[in-house]
């Protein structure tokens, strides 16, 4: 099953929930992070495997309504999402198989500092906030943001409110792969 998390440490009210394949304890490797590790990499087997699991695991999802957008993330260095990164592998495979639009150009950002190392919650949302830039879409979609690992919310939450602040109307759905857990928050 998927894990659905309401309330994350940094997730605001433009972003609905974030749904996640499962859990990644920071600094206890095992098979499964492993896997999602390689994923960030880029490593063709866990691209092919992400894009393989993810798709059905969120086509059996019940929700509200049916998801109008697939967009994504985009790596911190970037301004848009790159071609045949394996978030853009991921997203086109999720919209293709949920029967709905891939849009990798929905949003856009500014380039900024790697979150991954920051601890303090305040420090990642200041990092992050105002970086990410949205297009409008027509009516009000629900709209599938997908990201690779999610820690607080930060990069989703950021996601979120651009959409939001182009199309009010919208819904925001985080899907990661993997949802960190520092052994502090655990």
């Amino acid at each position: 099953g998927l894990l659905r998390f309401h309330h994350l440490v940094c997730q605001d009210e433009a972003l609905e929930y974030v749904i996640a394949i499962g859990w990644r304890v920071l600094g206890k490797p095992d098979s499964w992070s492993r896997r999602m590790l390689a994923f960030k990499k880029g490593e063709p087997g866990a691209v092919r495997g992400a894009c393989e699991i993810l798709p059905p695991a969120v086509s059996r999802l019940t929700l509200s309504r049916k998801p109008t957008i697939v967009a994504s993330a985009i790596p911190s260095q970037e301004c848009q999402l790159p071609e045949q990164h394996p978030l853009w592998l991921l997203g086109a495979s999720l919209a293709m198989s949920i029967g709905c639009s891939w849009a990798p150009r929905l949003l856009s950002k500014e380039p900024h500092t790697s979150i991954h190392s920051i601890r303090d919650a305040t420090e990642r949302r200041e990092t992050v906030a105002g970086k990410y830039s949205s297009r409008y879409v027509a009516g009000s979609p629900l709209i599938m943001v997908v990201d690779d690992f999610a820690t607080q919310g930060t990069t989703l939450s950021d996601c979120a409110r651009s959409i939001r602040v182009e199309n009010p109307r919208a819904k925001v759905v985080g899907i990661v792969l993997g949802k960190h857990i520092r052994p502090n928050h655990a």
